[in-house]
């Protein structure tokens, strides 16, 4: 077993964080040296829910899932699992429970049409209909009821806000 020790990062896209000479001092430990995106790191944060210990291939997926060099992955799982065994993943917890920043959940047009109709109808997600929903738009049940909380939400939040009109 591997361990990830033969994937340490070498040269690649981004800089390594290494101790030496060239490393700021003032860069907080489990910081990356690449940027990276929102959607980048949402996606990450809901593989390590998954699996904390990727397998070569679940890192040449993530690999492929994110656009990051394989270097960057295997240190941010790193850093992650070292975050978590101290008690410093404060997003782990939100993530483990399904409930994720909003805004983050990229949905194919035909999928967001149909998901509309459903709510339009319903108002509601019933739990007997997830499956099928989840069969016809090729997401996972975490992604459908995410989408239905972030849609309530924003209902919620257009009548309150005194904006209860509805939209096409």
């Amino acid at each position: 077993e591997a361990n990830g020790r033969s994937e340490l990062p070498g040269p690649g896209a981004c800089e390594p964080e290494e101790d030496g000479p060239g490393k700021p001092a003032e860069q907080p430990p489990g910081k990356a040296s690449c940027k990276k995106t929102a959607q980048q790191r949402h996606l990450l944060r809901q593989l390590f829910v998954q699996t904390r210990w990727p397998s070569t291939q679940d890192y040449d997926a993530i690999t492929a899932q994110t656009g990051l060099p394989r270097p960057e992955v295997v240190r941010w799982f790193g850093d992650s699992r070292y975050a978590l065994k101290n008690g410093q993943l404060k997003w782990y917890e939100d993530y483990k429970r399904g409930n994720f920043p909003p805004g983050l959940l990229v949905i194919a047009p035909g999928n967001r049409e149909l998901l509309q109709d459903y709510y339009g109808t319903h108002k509601t997600l019933r739990e007997e209909d997830l499956q099928s929903l989840c069969d016809q738009t090729q997401m996972s049940s975490q992604q459908v009821k995410q989408w239905f909380a972030e849609k309530m939400g924003e209902d919620t939040r257009a009548v309150a806000d005194g904006h209860g009109q509805r939209g096409p």
